[in-house]
C-alpha cells in the first residue's frame, strides 16, 4: 500500500517546532508539502481511517499537552483541540479501540492520561498513576510509562512501564474508557530490562517488545491481557550497558515480514525477518548515519526507510535493495526529529 505522504514531528519551542508533511517526488527525494506549527511536537498517532491525528506537545515549553488534528487529503493539518495532559514528559499516544478515547503515556510522572473524544474535542477524564520502582538505581528509581496502545483483541489498553519492568493491561469498556481498579500486570525479566515500546503482529497472538536498558528485543505471546516471554535477542552485536547505548524505536514493515529496532549510542539499525509463525531472525545490522535514532519507519510500502536522528537534527533515508536497506543520499535537517508517521 502506497503512503499518501508522511509526517515528521520536530521538537522545538521555536517557530520551527511542529509537524512537517512530506511526499516523495518522482526522483525519490522527500519534498515538503505542509507544516503545522506545534511547540514541543513529540509522538504521533493517527486514526484508523487516516483522517485524524493525535500528537504530544507542550503548551508553553513546560506544560505537557495533547493536540488533536484533522488530516486533509493534501497533507495539511487543521488543529481542532489542544489540552494539557496533567502528566510530565508525555512521550507516547494511542487511540482506544473504538477511537472515542485517546491516551498519553507520561514518562516522568509515571502515569497515563485518558481523554474522551467527542465532536472533535478532548475532555480529560482520568489520570492513572503507577507506583513502585525497579532495580536499576538511576533509570528505575520510579515508574516511567513509555507506551500506551490497545491490544489486538480490543479488550485492553496496554501500557509499558520502563521503570517497573512491566506491561500493564487495563480493561477497556466501550463508551466508558478504562477501569482504574487495577490492571493485569506482566513482569518483564530479567530485572533492569527497561521495556520501552511494543509492536503487535496483526491477526496473531504475537507481539514484539524492545527493551531500552538491556538492548534486547523480545518475542511475546499475548492472550487476554497477559504476556509471556517466548524469546529474547540482542539488538547489538556486542554487550553494552544503557549508558553506552539505549535501544530506541521498534517498527514493523507494511507487509509484517520485517521488524526494525534502532540503537542510540551505537547509532545503528538492526533488521529482523519475521517468519509466518512470528519468529525473528536477524538479517541486517548497519549504522544509521546520524546521532541518536529516536524513531524509524518503513515508508512507500517498504521500498524506503527513514531514521530520525534526534541529536544530529536530521532525518536520513534508505532504499530497499537485494542486499537490504542502503542509504540513498537523501537527508532532511529538522530540529530534534522525534517521530515519523506514514499516512
Amino acid at each position: 500500500m502506497m503512503d499518501r505522504f508522511f509526517l515528521i514531528a520536530a521538537y522545538s519551542d521555536t517557530e520551527q517546532g511542529g509537524i512537517y508533511t512530506y511526499r516523495f517526488a518522482a526522483d525519490g527525494r522527500p519534498r515538503q508539502i505542509a507544516f503545522a506549527p506545534l511547540k514541543g511536537a513529540g509522538y504521533l498517532a493517527k486514526s484508523r481511517d487516516g483522517k485524524h491525528l493525535a500528537a504530544t506537545c507542550t503548551l508553553d515549553g513546560s506544560t505537557d499537552a495533547l493536540a488533536f488534528f484533522q488530516i486533509n487529503e493534501n497533507g495539511n493539518l487543521n488543529l481542532l483541540d489542544l489540552q494539557p495532559t496533567g502528566g510530565l514528559s508525555s512521550c507516547h499516544v494511542g487511540f482506544s479501540p473504538d477511537e472515542n478515547f485517546v491516551y498519553t503515556a507520561n514518562y516522568r510522572s509515571g502515569s497515563l492520561t485518558e481523554f474522551r473524544l467527542a465532536n472533535d474535542r478532548l475532555t480529560r477524564t482520568q489520570i492513572i498513576i503507577h507506583e513502585g520502582r525497579g532495580t536499576h538505581p538511576k533509570r528505575q528509581d520510579a515508574p516511567h510509562v513509555h507506551y500506551v496502545h490497545p491490544t489486538p483483541d480490543g479488550r485492553y489498553i496496554a501500557s509499558v512501564d520502563l521503570g517497573l519492568d512491566a506491561i500493564d493491561c487495563y480493561f477497556f469498556e466501550p463508551g466508558r474508557g478504562i477501569s482504574p481498579l487495577g490492571a493485569k500486570r506482566s513482569p518483564i525479566a530479567p530485572a533492569a530490562s527497561g521495556p520501552r515500546h511494543l509492536e503487535f503482529l496483526p491477526e496473531s497472538n504475537r507481539a514484539f517488545l524492545v527493551n531500552e536498558l538491556a538492548n534486547t528485543v523480545m518475542t511475546l505471546d499475548y492472550a487476554d491481557g497477559e504476556f509471556q516471554i517466548r524469546d529474547c535477542m540482542p539488538t547489538l552485536p556486542f554487550t553494552l550497558d544503557c549508558y553506552t547505548s539505549k535501544a530506541g524505536a521498534i517498527r514493523l514493515s507494511p507487509d509484517k515480514k520485517m521488524l526494525c529496532v534502532s540503537n542510540r549510542g551505537v547509532d545503528s539499525l538492526v533488521f529482523y525477518q519475521v517468519s509466518s509463525q512470528g519468529n525473528l531472525t536477524q538479517t541486517q545490522f548497519c549504522y544509521c548515519g546520524g546521532k541518536s535514532p529516536r524513531d524509524i519507519h518503513f515508508l512507500d510500502g517498504g521500498r524506503r526507510f527513514a531514521c530520525a536522528d534526534e541529536f544530529s537534527e536530521k532525518v536520513t533515508f534508505f532504499r530497499w535493495t537485494e542486499r537490504g536497506y542502503e542509504p540513498d543520499g537523501n537527508e532532511l535537517t529538522l530540529p530534534r526529529p522525534l517521530c515519523i508517521l506514514p499516512c
